[in-house]
């Protein structure tokens, strides 16, 4: 747990675990490897992975608000992710369905999408890098 401790001459401050002020950069890596491997009967919808990633943003933005006081950049979130092109999730979850249902039909079944998509469209900024690595 990352803490930043108040000013305050009372308060007690254990120095492995608070830190004086805000990181300037907090750096998620490789969320996906939480989701994967897919499973058939796999519980997350591509709001699951969306919502990780928000929840990162949420405490950058908490963090960037601590101390006004400071003159400090605000805290920024980098996602680095190499498997998010293999995401595919369905946007919703299906509904539990009792015994006295119908069977699934093929129409019933939620449709896996790519999570990049959603990425690409909700966020500020998104990159793809393709190569290959050259070890000497």
């Amino acid at each position: 747990m990352l803490r930043a401790h108040e000013v305050l001459p009372s308060a007690p401050v254990d120095p492995k675990a608070t830190i004086d002020v805000a990181p300037a950069l907090l750096i998620l890596h490789e969320p996906s490897t939480y989701f994967l491997p897919l499973e058939e009967d796999n519980s997350h919808t591509t709001s699951s992975y969306l919502l990780l990633i928000i929840h990162a943003l949420a405490v950058a933005d908490f963090l960037s608000s601590r101390d006004p006081r400071h003159s400090s950049p605000p805290t920024s979130l980098v996602v680095f992710d190499s498997k998010l092109d293999q995401l595919k999730f369905p946007v919703l979850r299906s509904p539990t369905r009792s015994a006295l249902d119908e069977p699934d039909g093929p129409d019933d079944i939620p449709r896996p999408e790519p999570v990049l998509f959603f990425v690409q469209k909700y966020f500020e900024l998104s990159g793809s890098f393709q190569g290959r690595c050259i070890i000497h």
